[in-house]
This record gives structure tokens, C-alpha cells and sequence, in this order.
């Protein structure tokens, strides 16, 4: 083999590496908030009147939030066309909203766009 091909080979394989290491990464991310319970919006906004809910962060039409006295946490989905923080302002729920996350891009989604 020529030294470009052995070049070649070897920056593919780091490239490789890389994007595996990062696939790695992600999942580690995704578990760490898969460990929130999830609940159903209207149990979420039932224990919200009942002021079990500290803060939510909302995201989107997802919903990430904590309940008080360090009970845990919890996430949901807000139905489409529900106005979340007008029901939140008559509790004592901190509120903050953020931008929703861009879509990911997993390693194996790249190499089957990459196969023939």
C-alpha cells in the first residue's frame, strides 16, 4: 500500500473514532435526564396546584421540572396548543423557558448516509 492510502486509511479511522466517541457522549447525556420520571401533564398540573412542583423548565412542548423538598425529578409533554405558563402563574412554581434542543445526529445515522 502507498503512503497515501496508509494516510488515508488512518484519518478515516480517526474520523471514525471521533464520531464514535461523541455517539458515547450523547447517549451519557440522554440517560443522565432519562432518569427523570415521567409523568402525564395532567398529573404534572394537579401537582402543581398542590404546590408539589418547585421549578419547571419548559423546552419546547416538553416540559422538565423538579418537584419540592428535593423529591426528584420529572419530566412530560405539553399538549399541542396549551398556554403552560398562564396555567403556572397562578402557582408557586418558578418557570423558565428555554430554547427547544436541535435534533441529534447519531453515529449510526451518519454511516447510513454514508453506505451506498
Amino acid at each position: 500500500m502507498n503512503n497515501l492510502n496508509r494516510n488515508l486509511v488512518v484519518w478515516l479511522g480517526i474520523g471514525l473514532l471521533i464520531l464514535l466517541l461523541l455517539n458515547v457522549a450523547q447517549q451519557a447525556q440522554q440517560q443522565t435526564f432519562g432518569k427523570s420520571e415521567e409523568i402525564t401533564y395532567s398529573d404534572f398540573m394537579a401537582k402543581s396546584k398542590e404546590g408539589a412542583v418547585a421549578k419547571v423548565v419548559i423546552k419546547g412542548d416538553e416540559l422538565f421540572g423538579e418537584y419540592t423538598g428535593d423529591k426528584g425529578a420529572f419530566k412530560s409533554k405539553v399538549p399541542p396548543s396549551e398556554n403552560v405558563v398562564d396555567r403556572l402563574t397562578e402557582t408557586s412554581v418558578q418557570i423558565k423557558a428555554e430554547e427547544p434542543d436541535p435534533p441529534k445526529i447519531g453515529f449510526m445515522y451518519i454511516l447510513m448516509n454514508f453506505a451506498p
